[in-house]
This record gives C-alpha cells, sequence and structure tokens, in this order.
C-alpha cells in the first residue's frame, strides 16, 4: 500500500497486525524465532553462517510454522538471498523478518547520553545502510565485527518492522531523563 509516497506492507490495525498479501491486508498472529549471528564454532561478529545454512534454517523454521524472525544486526548477503529464495518458494507462507539496527553499547555507557551527535550520526547512517540492503542496493565495506559484502535481494515486501537499538543501557536511560527532562515524546505516523 502506498501513502504520502511511501510504501509499506505491515501495520498495526488497533490492536492486530496485519501484513498486506496478493493486495490484501490480513491480519497475522507473530509466531516468531530470533536468528543471531553466531554458529557453533565462529564469533558472532565473524559472519561465518552460509547461504546453504541459512536457507536450511529458514526452511525448517518455516516447518515450525513460524511465521517471523528477528535479526539484530546486519546479516552477510546469504541471509537475505536465502530468504527472497524461500519466500518465493512459498508464496503463500512467506517468512517476515522484524528488522535490528544495532547500535554501539559502548559510547552510550561511556557518554550516558544518546544524543551524542557522533552516536546519533553513525546510528542513523546504519538506519539508511540497512534501508539500502532491505532493497537490495547496498555494497557495504568490511568493518571489524560487522557484515559485509554486495547486497542485491530486494527483501522489503518481508520487513515487517523495525526493532531500533539495543537494551538500553540503564544508567544512560536515567541520565537521559534527567538530562533531556521536558523533551517532548516523539510522535510520528510510521514510527
Amino acid at each position: 500500500e502506498e501513502k504520502n509516497g511511501l510504501s509499506y506492507t505491515s501495520r498495526l490495525n488497533g490492536d492486530r497486525f496485519e501484513v498486506l498479501q496478493n493486495g490484501k491486508w490480513k491480519t497475522m498472529t507473530v509466531k516468531g524465532v530470533n536468528i543471531g549471528m553466531g554458529k557453533p564454532g565462529a564469533f558472532p561478529g565473524e559472519a561465518a553462517i552460509s547461504e546453504t545454512e541459512y536457507y536450511h534454517w529458514l526452511t525448517d523454521i518455516g516447518k515450525l510454522n513460524a511465521n517471523t524472525i528477528r535479526v539484530y544486526t546486519l546479516h552477510p548477503p546469504g541471509f537475505y538471498n536465502a530468504l527472497k529464495r524461500y519466500n518465493e518458494e512459498h508464496p503463500e507462507e512467506p517468512i517476515y523478518v522484524l528488522h535490528g539496527v544495532w547500535i554501539d553499547e559502548g559510547p552510550l555507557e561511556e557518554t550516558l547520553d544518546a544524543f551524542t551527535p557522533e552516536i546519533t550520526e553513525e546510528f542513523q547512517a546504519e538506519m539508511k545502510r540497512l534501508a539500502d540492503v532491505i532493497h537490495g542496493n547496498a555494497d557495504i565495506e568490511k568493518r571489524t565485527g560487522h557484515a559485509s559484502g554486495t547486497y542485491r535481494a530486494d527483501i522489503s515486501p518481508y520487513v515487517s518492522g523495525w526493532v531500533l537499538g539495543i537494551e538500553w543501557y540503564p544508567y544512560m536511560v536515567d541520565n537521559m531523563r534527567t538530562k533531556h527532562a521536558g523533551l517532548a515524546q516523539y510522535d510520528g505516523e510510521f514510527v
């Protein structure tokens, strides 16, 4: 569906979650599985999971009758390729994604302020990178501890939502409540 020049394929309708399938809104009870970057014998930052492994995992997740996966951060291109392939092969029962946008917790713990310009600039850059990734329009350079590569699989029809940030550091939250007292709550239409 399109609104104000933006297209979207999921929405909240009252207290119901809906996805757009075959041009019609369908109520969906989210039944999900987390997929992290870790694989036995490798560190999460190694991005060691192959496209074939992702595809087999998605097949098994589909057999569980799950309809949603949550990822915490950018995964290697093989994840997006495998998800697109799986969903093209299962158009009546696709697997949707709640996609996380990671924020580095170190600077949050040091500054105790998420509005520190260097933090917000990097977080916004990560949001933009992931928007390009899910649309299959990104070339991500290697960074230690992060996935990278050429992203060409457009999985945007299957992104049912975004999970922004991490489990927020409680001392930072407390500090921001004091430091930014009186700051209005965000009130947006899409987030």
